[in-house]
């Protein structure tokens, strides 16, 4: 209950300041999910080509895909 409260209270104050807040609401998260994933998919299909140990392969690939797991949940 106090943190609908708290939500309320900061959009009420955000309100008059809407017209310039907004784009960077709604910038933030659209560039991090534009950016992140497929930076995070070249770095995997990179250190695949680089790393010929295959068990350092599997650990690479578990840590990327743990990161794509990471950032689809914050988008």
């Amino acid at each position: 209950m106090v943190g609908a409260a708290a939500t309320a209270y900061g959009g009420w104050l955000l309100l008059p300041q809407l017209g310039t807040a907004l784009p960077w609401l709604i910038g933030g998260p659209v560039l991090h999910d534009v950016l992140v994933p497929p930076l995070v998919g070249l770095v995997g299909l990179a250190l695949g080509r680089l790393v010929t140990n295959r068990l350092r392969l599997a650990w690479i690939a578990a840590g990327l895909m743990r990161q794509r797991h990471v950032a689809a949940d914050q988008g």
